[in-house]
C-alpha cells in the first residue's frame, strides 16, 4: 500500500503518522522545512522518492508524509503504484487556515506564513480534483472546517 498524505504545513499529517503507523516505511519531507537553508532540497526529495520506490518494489507499505499539494508530486506515487501493482490511498488533511498558522507558533522550526498560505491555496484547488486522480481510496480529514 502506498499512502500519500496531502495538506499544508501544520495540518496534522505527522501527528497522524505518529498515531497510526505500524510497520510502514515512513517517507517524510520534514527536513525540508527544518533544514531548508542547509540542504539540497531537490536531492533530498529525489532520495526520499528513491527509498520509496525501493520499498514498494520490495513489497513494503509506505506512507508519504509531505504536503503533496502539487499534482505531479501525488501522481508520481500513483505511477509507482501502477508499476508495482500496489494499492493506493490518499489522505487529505483539510485544515482551516487559522489552525495552520497557529500550529506554526508551536513548532521549533515553523514554516513561514506565506509558505503555509501557498500550500493552503494549492490544497484547496487540489481537493476539487483528487477524486478524479484514480486513488484506490480517498479519505478527507476535516479540522476546523464545517462539513
Amino acid at each position: 500500500m502506498i499512502t500519500v498524505l496531502m495538506g499544508a504545513p501544520g495540518a496534522g499529517k505527522t501527528t497522524w503518522v505518529q498515531a497510526t503507523a505500524t510497520d510502514e516505511v515512513i517517507l517524510s519531507s520534514e527536513a525540508v522545512r527544518v533544514y531548508k537553508e542547509e540542504i539540497d532540497i531537490g536531492g533530498y526529495m529525489n532520495n526520499m522518492r528513491a527509498k520509496g520506490l525501493r520499498s514498494v518494489r520490495d513489497g513494503q507499505s509506505v506512507i508519504v508524509d509531505a504536503t503533496n499539494t502539487i499534482t505531479a508530486h501525488r501522481i508520481w506515487w500513483k505511477q509507482i503504484a501502477k508499476r508495482y501493482d500496489t494499492p493506493t490511498r490518499l489522505i487529505a488533511f483539510n485544515t482551516a487556515l487559522p489552525l495552520l498558522l497557529a500550529a506554526q507558533k508551536t513548532r521549533e522550526y515553523p514554516a513561514e506564513d506565506q509558505i503555509v498560505k501557498s500550500h493552503f491555496n494549492r490544497f484547496n484547488r487540489a481537493l476539487l480534483f483528487v477524486n478524479y486522480e484514480g486513488w484506490g481510496e480517498v479519505k478527507i480529514i476535516n479540522r476546523g472546517i464545517s462539513e
